[in-house]
This record gives C-alpha cells, sequence and structure tokens, in this order.
C-alpha cells in the first residue's frame, strides 16, 4: 500500500467515526492496550465492528 492509499483509509475511517457519533443509536469506543506505560490505540469499533473492516467494506 502507497502512503496515499493509507491517508485516504485515515480519512474514511475518521468520517466514518465522526458519523458514529451523530447517531444516538452507534455504539462506539476504543480498544487500547499499555505498552511500556504508554496507552496504545488498537482499534476502534462502531457496533462491534472493528473500523478497519468498516472502511475496507465501503472501499469494495
Amino acid at each position: 500500500m502507497s502512503l496515499h492509499n493509507d491517508i485516504n483509509d485515515l480519512v474514511r475511517a475518521e468520517l466514518k467515526y465522526r458519523q458514529s457519533l451523530q447517531d444516538s443509536t452507534a455504539v462506539t469506543y476504543a480498544s487500547v492496550f499499555v505498552k511500556n506505560g504508554k496507552a496504545v490505540l488498537k482499534d476502534v469499533l462502531i457496533n462491534g465492528v472493528s473500523i478497519r473492516r468498516i472502511v475496507e467494506e465501503e472501499m469494495k
């Protein structure tokens, strides 16, 4: 994947996240873990589905 595609995926993910915040029925949360004493974002889930999967499905 190119940097351009990675950036486009990030933009799509951000838009999906913002849309989920406007839907009062959507359950949106972050999955994090601690590495070397710092919080690290593992994934964002919308209604139990990884935002990565949502973006991938949208691109099909």
